[in-house]
This record gives C-alpha cells, sequence and structure tokens, in this order.
C-alpha cells in the first residue's frame, strides 16, 4: 500500500471546512457588534464646559449649563471677556504682549481659537473648532483649550 504524498494530500482538502466557516462568521459578527457601539451609538457624555490653561494653570473655566464662567489669576497673565450676541470672545493675554482670542460659541457648544500672535503660521487659528472632544493647543504660547465632560473630566491629552 502506497502512502499519498503530503502535496497530494494538500490537493484533496477542501478550501474552507466547517470550523474554518464558523471562526470566520464569529469573528465578523464580532466587528459588526464592535461597529455599532463604537460609531452608531451616541456617546454617554456631552459637553459641560470648557478649561482654558496657561503652561498647566487654569486660567478660565467656561460651564454651558449655567453660562457662567470663572476666572483665576495667574501672575503675568490677564484674561478679558466679552459677550456678544450670546457668544463670549475671551482674550487671554501675557505682559510681555502674547494673545490669544477665543471664541467659545453658546449656542454650538464649541470654542476656537480666532486670533492668535503665537507666531508666523499660527497653527491654533487654524485649529478647528472642537466641541465634546478634542483639545486646541497654542505650543508657542503653552495654552491649552480642553472640552470639560458632563461627569466633569476632561480627556486626557498629552502635549
Amino acid at each position: 500500500m502506497l502512502k499519498k504524498s503530503v502535496h497530494a494530500k494538500a490537493k484533496d482538502l477542501k478550501p474552507f471546512e466547517f470550523g474554518d466557516i464558523i471562526v470566520y462568521s464569529l469573528t465578523l459578527l464580532l466587528v459588526a457588534v464592535l461597529f455599532l457601539f463604537l460609531v452608531v451609538f451616541p456617546k454617554s457624555n456631552h459637553v459641560s464646559g470648557f478649561k482654558v490653561t496657561v503652561s498647566g494653570n487654569e486660567v478660565f473655566t467656561y460651564y454651558t449649563a449655567s453660562d457662567k464662567y470663572v476666572i483665576k489669576e495667574l501672575n503675568g497673565y490677564v484674561v478679558e471677556v466679552d459677550n456678544t450676541d450670546g457668544n463670549y470672545l475671551l482674550t487671554v493675554s501675557s505682559n510681555d504682549g502674547h494673545y490669544n482670542k477665543i471664541l467659545l460659541d453658546t449656542a454650538n457648544e464649541s470654542a476656537k481659537v480666532v486670533e492668535s500672535n503665537c507666531s508666523l503660521s499660527k497653527d491654533c487659528t487654524f485649529s478647528p473648532a472642537i466641541t465634546d472632544s478634542g483639545a486646541i493647543i497654542c505650543a508657542p504660547h503653552s495654552l491649552k483649550i480642553v472640552p470639560i465632560l458632563s461627569d466633569g473630566s476632561t480627556e486626557p491629552i498629552t502635549g
């Protein structure tokens, strides 16, 4: 009796066995379930405000629910707030002439840097408005704007 070679045995095998189809089906089901939870269902945490820090020190906090803000003094920095049409234009300036103007859009619950003298390219002014995620960072001025989530936390931001 002659034994079949390994090559001949491989030629006789089916491309998919029943067990393979089960594994592929379960994998596809897992991907579909993860897609539903991560993309389709809305986030449970919504923005409840925005926090502005300079060199890691909080200088301004805005709370959307109460439409109130708190200015914290930081040596060498001045924070000014103008209320126009229900929106707030926040100016954070330092004693050495650096400044950032931040628009807090209360209707859309968003924040955006609209003017700055940080560098020639003014990268932070081209950052998209942030709502319930993300951050705006002006590295030359060590300024950071982050949303405050409804549970009181902020998303972890490195940099």
